[in-house]
């Protein structure tokens, strides 16, 4: 299961549940995605356990900085498959 560290990041309780919905669906163990504000956005860090190496990635919507997360953990996932 995928594991959302908040952070700083205080998400609507919608965006919240709209964000667990999209992490629920991806079925590998392992990876923390970590949330934090940086400057006028966000940014995800992505780490898998698997190796030393972490990913960030930066935009100024929170949605949307999960969901090139996800996207990214989709490919790792049927990679591995």
């Amino acid at each position: 299961m995928v594991e959302i560290d908040w952070g700083d990041v205080g998400p609507s309780a919608t965006q919240r549940a709209r964000i667990e919905r999209a992490v629920d669906r991806i079925a590998i163990q392992g990876p923390v995605i970590g949330l934090r504000r940086r400057g006028n956005g966000y940014e995800a860090r992505v780490e898998t356990g698997c190796s030393p190496a972490e990913l960030r990635l930066h935009d100024d919507d929170l949605s949307s900085v999960v969901d090139r997360a996800m996207a990214l953990l989709e490919i790792v996932e049927r990679g591995s498959g």
